[in-house]
């Protein structure tokens, strides 16, 4: 009896390409192959929880406008108990809108270039 490797041909002995292809593997090598797939995925998903995480191809958010509020009055204190000395508040004036700024003096008219190699020269030496 002639030994086989565990493997028998359907159809009469005519072997087709998947059966080639499932032969060629035997049990080591696809649980390596399956091991292999295996950490490659788990560290590609620690290392998109990791950049999830960390933010780091975001850009920071930005806080939401806040409306503004009214100072509040001080809330008047019994002058006997004082808690140190007061500053004076000094009055708020509204601010003016500022002038936009004049241009100063013009620049200086630049002098025209001489082309490199040209015999011409503009009078400095």
């Amino acid at each position: 009896m002639p030994e086989t490797s565990g493997y028998e041909p359907l159809n009469g002995g005519h072997d087709s390409l998947y059966e080639r292809i499932l032969s060629s593997f035997n049990e080591s090598k696809t649980l390596w192959i399956l091991k292999i797939l295996f950490y490659l995925l788990l560290i590609i998903l620690i290392c998109v929880l990791l950049g999830k995480v960390s933010n780091c191809d975001s850009k920071p958010t930005e806080a939401p406008p806040t409306e503004p509020t009214q100072p509040t009055s001080p809330v008047p204190t019994d002058p006997t108990k004082s808690t140190g000395p007061s500053k004076p508040t000094l009055p708020t004036k509204p601010t003016e809108p500022t002038k936009p700024t004049l241009p100063t003096k013009p620049t200086e008219p630049t002098k025209p270039s001489v082309p490199y190699g040209s015999d011409e020269t503009d009078g400095t030496d």
